[in-house]
């Protein structure tokens, strides 16, 4: 069994290509279907049979199109900072481990509300 390296990350050289591309953080299943496209491959052969022509296109397609790995881990922590020092309502749930979109803490949430009490 080989391992495929590509983008910083070893894959299991007997997953197929669209599988494999979702362990990239910020590539889901749309995202790895439209990836393979770009780069004229096939999306369920496995990861192991793809020439190294093949891998460095995958990895242009997606460094070029998409924000991805570090750099999006960086931007959405980023802007949950900015919301925090706006001290804005959404940046207050932030700050204090409450549900942020709305979700009732009546009955969920209590490991947050466990925060505020002490």
């Amino acid at each position: 069994m080989a391992n495929v390296f590509l983008l910083g990350r070893n894959f299991d050289g007997k997953t197929a290509v669209c599988i494999g591309l979702r362990k990239i953080y910020g590539v889901g299943k749309k995202r790895s279907l439209e990836v393979c496209k770009g780069a004229s491959v096939s999306p369920w052969s496995p990861m192991e049979s793809l020439s190294k022509n093949q891998l460095r296109d995958i990895a242009v397609a997606i460094r070029s199109n998409y924000t991805v790995d570090l750099d999006l881990k960086r931007e959405v922590y980023g802007s949950i900072r900015r919301e925090m020092d706006l001290r804005s309502y959404r940046g207050l749930r932030h700050r204090y481990g409450l549900p942020v979109r709305g979700q009732r803490t009546r009955s969920n949430g209590r490991t947050g509300k466990a925060l505020l009490r002490k």
